[in-house]
């Protein structure tokens, strides 16, 4: 996971390096009572899809970069996938 610090101090914000199907956890919990949110797309916007109960938004990625914790869990890339069926691996 990359993490980018910017700024420093008390007014320094996070910046995750976000891809597509990542699982965020985010730092108010959604009226569901779940915290974590799939990264549905990816670009100025970053649109998330509430894991507890399949609700989407689309908010701006520095909000997004203010209101995460960390992600939780890394979708492998095509690249890793690739590796992996070469080794043998399912």
């Amino acid at each position: 996971m990359r993490v980018i610090i910017k700024g420093q101090g008390r007014g320094s914000v996070k910046r995750f390096d976000y891809q597509l199907g990542d699982v965020v956890r985010m730092k108010k919990k959604h009226p569901c009572g779940s915290d974590l949110w799939r990264v549905m797309r990816v670009g100025a916007d970053i649109r998330l899809e509430c894991q507890g109960c399949s609700r989407q938004i689309l908010l701006a990625r520095p909000q997004v970069d203010k209101s995460a914790r960390g992600i939780v869990q890394r979708e492998p890339t095509a690249q890793q996938t690739a590796n992996r069926k070469e080794d043998g691996c399912k």
